[in-house]
C-alpha cells in the first residue's frame, strides 16, 4: 500500500530534503496565505520519511500534477461512528476535481488528510458544503495552496 508523507518548512529547509534524496519524487506546495510555508510530499511505499512524522495511508484517489489549479488540504479528525457514516462518501472520487487523495494517519485511526485539486474555488465549496463532516471542530484545518515545480521563487 502506497503511504504519503508531509512535511512543512521554508524553501531551504525543503530544498535541503530534496537535494539529498534525488532518487524520490516530490510535491512541492506554497500556502496562498503565508508564502513563506511550504509544504513537500513524496509518496512511496515506506512507513516514514520525513522527521516531522506525518505519515499517511493512502485510502483512495491520486495526486496530479496540476501546477496551474486550487489545491486545498483539509485535515480532520472522525470518531468510529463518524468513520461508519462518512467513509464511504470519501471513497468517490468527486467529478469536478482534477485531483483527490483520501488519507488516514498512522498515528491515529480518527484523523485524515484528503488533498485535493480543483479548477475553481466555486466547485470546492460546493463539494466541501455537500461533505461538511471534513469541517469538524476538533482538529480540523483547511488550507488553499498551489503547487510548485520547484522551490525557487
Amino acid at each position: 500500500m502506497e503511504k504519503l508523507h508531509l512535511t512543512f518548512g521554508s524553501p531551504s529547509v525543503l530544498t535541503n530534503i530534496t537535494t539529498r534524496n534525488t532518487d524520490k519524487p516530490f510535491f512541492y506546495f506554497v500556502d496562498n496565505n503565508n508564502h513563506q510555508q511550504y509544504a513537500l510530499i513524496t509518496i512511496d511505499l515506506n512507513s516514514t520519511f520525513f522527521k516531522s512524522n506525518l505519515n499517511f495511508k493512502i485510502l483512495n484517489g491520486q495526486l496530479n500534477n496540476n501546477i496551474d489549479s486550487l489545491w486545498f488540504f483539509n485535515y480532520f479528525s472522525l470518531d468510529i461512528r463518524e468513520q461508519e457514516t462518512y467513509l464511504s462518501k470519501l471513497k468517490i472520487i468527486p467529478t469536478d476535481s482534477l485531483s483527490f487523495l483520501c488519507c488516514q494517519s498512522f498515528d491515529s485511526d480518527f484523523k485524515f488528510l484528503i488533498i485535493s485539486n480543483w479548477s475553481n474555488e466555486k466547485n470546492y465549496k460546493t463539494w466541501q458544503n455537500a461533505n461538511n463532516f471534513v469541517l469538524t471542530k476538533i482538529d480540523s484545518f483547511n488550507s488553499l495552496y498551489s503547487q510548485k515545480k520547484n522551490l525557487s521563487h
